[in-house]
């Protein structure tokens, strides 16, 4: 009887490779797809004139929305050849305050303290622990006091499910690469410890927005009405960085 398939670990290379692939393929980025519905989502924290951030920004659908809304907004990107594309498609806009290696976004002392609203859009989910760290504590030096950090990421995944076997190496992986699943407790609390204040948590559909997705809000509305068995897709959780006393 043979073993059960060992996971696949990431490594840098691997990383690499495989958002190097993604980064032609724009529209599988969640953002491309829901930008305008997390911008109306978070309409509340957009006040006129702050400076927002979409850290882990994929191939810039949520840039895009934030400046037609005129808001100020710029990117955080590993990705080399994504970094390229969404320079290009927003260098010269009013309002595009540009796009950094995620390196360069953790110790650049230009962007410490420089953003009012954070975004971290399904990115959560692909961190492991050291990256979770590090990711966490640069998205804090990044906020101005009293800022915002808005994360988003699958609600409550089933990781196991989503595996997928590659034949090539005998081992499984999830395809999108997640390597983790949160709840709404497990969200706020490590946003709690990471420093963050004002935690909360909810789930949502951005697939269901009444203006943009009507069919799908009204599928989700009236599976909710007769009480069928629906779990919102999406969670969401938000923490402050304190005011300076």
């Amino acid at each position: 009887m043979e073993s059960p398939p060992e996971p696949l670990i990431w490594d840098e290379a691997m990383l690499r490779r495989f958002w190097n692939y993604y980064a032609d393929r724009p529209h599988v980025y969640f953002s491309s797809a829901f930008g305008r519905s997390i911008l109306r989502q978070f309409r509340p924290w957009l006040r006129p004139g702050l400076r927002a951030l979409d850290y882990g920004c994929g191939s810039g659908g949520l840039i895009a929305a934030l400046l037609e809304a005129g808001i100020q907004a710029g990117g955080v990107e590993a990705n080399h050849s994504a970094r390229d594309k969404i320079d290009a498609s927003f260098s010269g806009r009013p309002n595009f305050l540009g796009v950094w290696a995620a390196e360069h976004a953790r110790s650049a002392p230009e962007l410490a303290g420089r953003f009012d609203v954070v975004f971290l859009v399904e990115v959560i989910e692909h961190l492991d622990d050291a990256a979770l760290v590090m990711t966490l504590s640069a998205l804090k030096s990044l906020l101005a006091p009293g800022g915002w950090l808005i994360c988003t990421t699958p609600n409550d995944e089933d990781i196991d499910a989503a595996m997928v076997f590659c034949p090539a190496s005998g081992k499984v992986f999830h395809p999108m690469q997640h390597v983790r699943s949160w709840t709404a407790e497990t969200l706020t609390a490590r946003l709690a410890a990471a420093g963050l204040g004002d935690t909360r948590s909810w789930t949502t559909d951005f697939g269901a927005d009444l203006k943009l997705f009507p069919r799908q809000w009204a599928v989700r509305s009236a599976k909710r009405l007769m009480r069928f068995p629906y779990k919102d897709p999406h969670l969401v959780a938000i923490g402050r960085v304190a005011e300076r006393v």
